[in-house]
């Protein structure tokens, strides 16, 4: 076994998930119901070789704080039978012991001769999303017998246009939505979510909107969600947290770790103005951004030298993501595979907005943080949101 530095999108993670109690951690969760006749054993000998394959899914955590990555050796895929909704759900909302582990887990769910479900968890400071997306592809590829390329080991971090972030983010107000309950003096990571949809005729509307303004639909999402939040707080300024792959080279494409890093990007919403402004703004918000998202997060906060405040996370207290990751399609021989639902992933900030584009417009799905918000509320949040993207479309230069 080995100690090595945290990198800095680590540390911030680490930070997170030590600052606030709570009955889960961020955990990357990947799930798929295999039908047909597996080979078990064929199987989970796979598993395994994806595991010795990535140091980050051999590593546990030391007080310090510093990573210790144990060598290769087995790893069990645990044979279970019971509820897999309930059995996934579980596992994906575990509290994981960050220095003893397990922080990876694997397990198989029989449910008949012909029909299994697979899930797949690790702690976010091993891997994240497009991570998810390495792992089944190499099982699937171990499966099949094919010999796998040489596993890519995380790229040492590069220097970034600090400065820039920091005169950007420096003195931004904390978001305050109403709250139906007194915030606790200790951030809760109690979290429910909610599921909704964006039409179709919506969204195609959002997209040639975004054509003529030669922008994205995510910056006009984005720009629909800061109306909202501005609506709902009185707020004209404040900052939205997104996340980017952080995965900048053809290596770290095969990696697994994590390279997600956050943005945040400060929202002025201060009249007078139509939202095809606001689109404007937004879009030259996010283009700076993205030329500067090399610098991790967790550098930014530690040079802003916050008031320490454990009552909510620092920077931003929402997150907004447009999802693009999307398995390729799993082949494994004589089977067919599904992705299986996770449940509800836990929130660090008080609310996340996640957008998934699909064949019937998009799916939407806020997850918020209980001790400060009924369904009531977040339901009420969600058809805002709505009308205020339909009203965009109707009128773009209307007043907002």
């Amino acid at each position: 076994m080995s100690g090595r530095a945290l990198s800095a999108l680590q540390k911030r993670m680490w930070h997170l998930c030590t600052a606030y109690p709570g009955t889960s951690s961020p955990i990357v969760v990947l799930a798929w119901r295999i039908h047909g006749p597996l080979d078990v054993g064929r199987f989970t000998r796979a598993v395994e070789t994806v595991v010795n394959r990535h140091d980050s899914l051999r590593t546990l955590f030391t007080a310090e704080p510093s990573l210790v990555v144990s060598p290769p050796a087995p790893f069990a895929t645990n044979l279970l039978t019971g509820d897999p909704l309930a059995i996934v759900r579980e596992r994906g909302q575990a509290l994981l012991d960050l220095e003893r582990g397990p922080l990876t887990a694997s397990c198989l769910i029989r449910l008949s001769d012909v029909e299994h479900v697979w899930c797949f968890t690790a702690h976010h400071l091993l891997a994240d999303g497009a991570s998810a997306m390495v792992i089944e592809q190499e099982v699937a590829g171990s499966y099949r017998g094919e010999e796998l390329a040489p596993a890519s080991p995380p790229e040492p971090e590069t220097e970034g246009d600090l400065d820039w972030w920091v005169a950007t983010l420096k003195g931004v107000p904390a978001l305050e939505l109403p709250a139906d309950k007194p915030r606790p003096a200790v951030k809760s990571t109690t979290t429910a979510g909610l599921d909704f949809v964006l039409g179709a005729d919506l969204v195609e509307a959002l997209e040639r909107l975004a054509r003529d303004w030669r922008s994205t639909t995510f910056m006009l999402l984005l720009a629909g969600y800061q109306a909202m939040l501005s609506r709902a707080s009185g707020q004209t300024d404040f900052c939205v947290g997104t996340s980017v792959d952080g995965r900048t080279s053809v290596e770290s494409e095969r990696a697994v770790g994590l390279f997600a890093n956050m943005l945040a990007l400060r929202c002025d919403v201060s009249p007078p103005l139509t939202f095809h402004e606001l689109a404007r703004r937004t879009r030259t918000t996010t283009i700076e951004a993205l030329a500067r998202q090399n610098v991790p997060f967790g550098q930014i906060v530690n040079a802003l030298d916050l008031p320490e405040d454990r009552s909510r996370t620092q920077v931003f207290q929402t997150i907004f993501t447009v999802h693009t990751e999307a398995a390729s399609g799993i082949d494994l021989p004589g089977l067919r595979i599904e992705p299986f639902g996770a449940g509800t992933p836990q929130a660090l900030h008080d609310l996340v907005l996640d957008l998934w584009r699909n064949e019937g417009g998009i799916a939407a799905a806020f997850r918020y943080d209980t001790c400060l918000f009924q369904p009531d509320t977040i339901a009420a949040l969600a058809r805002t949101y709505e009308e205020v993207l339909r009203a965009a479309v109707r009128d773009p230069e209307a007043p907002l």
